[in-house]
C-alpha cells in the first residue's frame, strides 16, 4: 500500500511537470510565432512604404488575395502586382500600422490591425489621409516563415462629400 501511494504521488508529480513543461513550450512557441508575424508585418509595411513591389510580393503566399475597399479583388498574383504598380505610379504611401490583436491557431494567424495611410499624388496634388482598420490572415509556411494569405481593410473616415 505504501509503495502504491508513493508510486501514485510520483506519477502525479511527473504528469504535472510534463503539463507545466508543455505549457511553457507552448507559450514559448506562441511568443516565437507572434514575434515572427510582427517581423513579417513590419517587412511588408516597409516594402509598401518603399514602393518595393518585389518586397511586397515576397511576403505573400502563392494563393494570396487582397480585398481592397471600393474595388474588385485582384484574382491572381499577377493582377495584384499590377494593382500595386498602378498605385505606385500614381501615389507614394506612408502606412503606419499597429496590431492590438493576433490570434494564432495552428498554421494560421488572424491579425487585427489599425493605422493611418497617407497617399500623396506623384503629380503634386493634395495628400489623402485615411484612418484604417483591417484583418491580415497569415499562414505559417513549410519553410517556417509567416506569409500574408488574405488582406482586407476599410476606412474609419466618413465618405467625402462630392459637392
Amino acid at each position: 500500500m505504501k509503495n502504491s501511494a508513493l508510486f501514485a504521488l510520483l506519477m502525479t508529480f511527473l504528469l504535472l511537470s510534463a503539463c507545466v513543461q508543455r505549457d511553457e513550450q507552448t507559450a514559448a512557441s506562441v511568443q516565437a510565432d507572434l514575434s515572427a508575424i510582427g517581423e513579417a508585418r513590419q517587412q511588408l509595411t516597409d516594402a509598401l512604404n518603399a514602393d518595393d513591389v518585389e518586397g511586397i510580393m515576397a511576403g505573400l503566399t502563392g494563393d494570396h488575395l487582397t480585398m481592397p475597399p471600393n474595388e474588385p479583388t485582384p484574382q491572381t498574383l499577377d493582377a495584384l502586382r499590377s494593382w500595386h504598380e498602378r498605385r505606385i505610379a500614381e501615389f507614394t504611401i506612408d502606412l503606419v500600422v499597429s496590431s492590438p490583436e493576433v490570434e494564432i491557431g495552428g498554421d494560421w494567424a488572424i491579425d487585427r490591425w489599425s493605422g493611418t495611410a497617407t497617399l500623396t499624388p506623384r503629380d503634386g496634388g493634395a495628400s489623402i489621409q485615411n484612418t484604417e482598420k483591417g484583418l491580415w490572415i497569415w499562414h505559417h509556411e513549410p519553410d517556417g516563415s509567416w506569409k500574408l494569405s488574405r488582406s482586407i481593410w476599410n476606412s474609419d473616415d466618413p465618405i467625402p462629400d462630392n459637392q
